[in-house]
């Protein structure tokens, strides 16, 4: 036991010291948030050191310190020019308090280099005694089958659902953000219900139930996004309930693997009214699974299966059409009245989605599947998906190409199964999307936001209850440990507050736009607005929408 303990204290204090030597090396993020807009160079000393920042008719003074920085000072700038300074995510209102916000960001990383210390120390005790536990062992046994787990399992999950609900409530901002003022454009957001604009493309997408989530929303309350936000929480906890109800392989734990799907990893989804096209997309993908594969064959189940097939197509991309029919063809393996029925609702809502395609313009470069390029992006998503891990590239295509062999090995172990196939399913259209993601987004960098990730994530439940029917407990088990540790900074809320307070500033620079009359340079907007903004605010101003009243 003694050696236990003294082990223990060991492998925390490595622990402390390679935290520490993290933190140290990072910087303060900082900002200033002036009253009005500014053009002009300041200069911010902090120590022995200073730097530059010039602002063309902003609002915002961002800049980083170094850690061990004890004050900072701002040349030209007086209390009286300011609302409120971030020293990290603290908020003060006079820059005579910067120093004691210093003090207090130290003590709070000070706080978390213990805390993360001891629960890696834990992390890492825990899956050194899995390691030599045998796969049937009665521990095992016991955590997946007994009764007070399931509860506790739930209980966490709720907590952490009311957690992201609490947050996405309080984050959210009125404000259009990036993709959302194409609403604005001229004929899109009519009083009257525009079908071009609701059939239309948006980039290479079709977003029909997002846009007419907007339409509804714009005559309920003058389109105001906080409501919206709010709303698409709701969207994507059904879709969440599906995905656990359309499951074969349920087991105690299971609904601690759902924790990430409501995680701030998936946080850019969550605080932007336009992503709830994602929701919508596997909300109606889960419930064609449910009628196509967990329902009995009959033609009316076939037919709502194809629906919801042509409904996720419509929520954003085909390539939702062509996984779930894919699915059906290999469960059905024949051709039958089912698989005939469904291909030509599907085809034909597949038609009526390509139909204009053609026309579509984009200026991202493609990636396609014989370059290495390809395949080092989408093994990325895929594993900061499932894992919230950054892997080095020769290690990414090791594990992706072992992921897929696993996933081969599975399913020609289990083709015989009926209820094997909604795995298939579910794997299949999420591994497509992902593959559709890595042909045609970010690249040139490897990137994986919270937009391109919820489809990713949605596999952790799915990867649990797949080892689970294998009966790899063990292997569960590991990998829900292993999802504690990459997972814990992932329920941040000071990461919603940084996404707020982006929102918020941008609103405060649309506000003094509005309150000059457009006198003022808008083009500093363009962060937040890639169409023309001038117009855009005209034609917000001419429906009324609430983020524009109170000028």
């Amino acid at each position: 036991m003694k050696k236990n303990i003294l082990l223990f204290l060991l492998i925390f204090i490595i622990n402390i010291l390679l935290f520490s030597v993290n933190i140290v090396r990072t910087n303060i993020n900082c900002s200033v948030n002036l009253k009005t807009p500014v053009t002009q160079n300041f200069k911010i000393f902090f120590d022995n050191s200073y730097q530059e920042v010039v602002l063309n008719s902003e609002v915002l003074i961002d800049f980083s310190v170094p850690f061990n920085t004890s004050n900072i000072k701002i040349d030209s700038l007086d209390n009286a020019d300011i609302s409120d300074i971030y020293v990290g995510n603290n908020k003060i209102n006079k820059f005579e308090k910067v120093q004691n916000a210093l003090i207090l960001y130290k003590s709070k990383m000070i706080c978390k280099i213990l805390f993360f210390a001891f629960f890696a120390t834990v992390i890492e005790f825990l899956l050194i005694g899995l390691m030599f536990l045998k796969n049937d062992n009665i521990i095992i046994k016991d955590m997946l089958n007994n009764k007070k787990l399931y509860y506790l399992s739930w209980g966490i999950l709720c907590c952490i659902i009311v957690w992201n609900f609490y947050n996405i409530c309080i984050n959210a901002v009125n404000i259009p953000f990036f993709d959302e003022w194409e609403a604005l454009l001229p004929g899109h957001l009519d009083k009257n219900l525009n079908l071009n604009w609701i059939f239309g493309f948006h980039n290479e997408h079709k977003i029909v139930f997002t846009k007419l989530s907007t339409w509804i929303f714009y005559h309920l309350d003058g389109w105001n996004l906080r409501h919206q936000i709010i709303f698409n929480f709701f969207i994507n906890l059904s879709a969440m309930f599906m995905l656990y109800k359309i499951l074969p392989d349920k087991h105690n734990l299971l609904p601690l693997f759902f924790a990430p799907c409501f995680s701030v990893l998936v946080g850019d989804n969550q605080l932007t009214g336009f992503q709830s096209c994602f929701y919508y997309m596997l909300l109606f993908t889960f419930i064609a699974i449910y009628f196509g594969f967990v329902k009995i064959d009959n033609i009316k189940n076939c037919i709502l299966f194809s629906l919801f097939s042509v409904f996720s197509m419509f929520s954003m991309t085909f390539i939702t059409g062509i996984g779930l029919l894919a699915a059906y063809w290999i469960k059905e393996k024949a051709v039958n009245r089912f698989t005939v029925l469904s291909t030509i609702i599907t085809a034909g809502g597949m038609a009526g989605f390509l139909s204009g395609y053609g026309s579509v313009m984009t200026n991202e470069e493609i990636l396609y599947p014989y370059q290495l390029a390809f395949w080092n992006k989408y093994f990325y998503l895929l594993f900061k998906g499932i894992l919230n891990l950054s892997l080095p590239v020769y290690l990414l295509l090791i594990c992706g190409i072992g992921f897929i062999a696993f996933l081969i090995y599975s399913y020609l172990k289990n083709r015989a199964d009926k209820q094997f196939n909604i795995y298939t399913a579910v794997f299949g259209v999420s591994m497509l999307l992902a593959a559709a993601i890595a042909c045609a987004r970010n690249t040139d960098a490897l990137s994986a936001d919270g937009r391109h990730l919820y489809v990713v994530v949605v596999l952790i439940p799915c990867i649990a209850a797949l080892l689970y029917r294998l009966k790899l407990y063990k292997v569960e088990l590991i990998y829900l440990v292993i999802l504690l540790y990459t997972f814990s900074s992932s329920f941040s809320y000071s990461s919603y507050v940084a996404r707020t307070n982006y929102k918020l500033t941008a609103k405060r620079q649309l506000e003094n736009v509005i309150a000059t009359d457009y006198n003022c340079d808008y083009s500093v907007l363009a962060y937040i607005v890639h169409y023309d903004v001038k117009s855009a605010l005209k034609r917000a101003e001419e429906l009324e929408l609430s983020f524009m009243r109170g000028k």
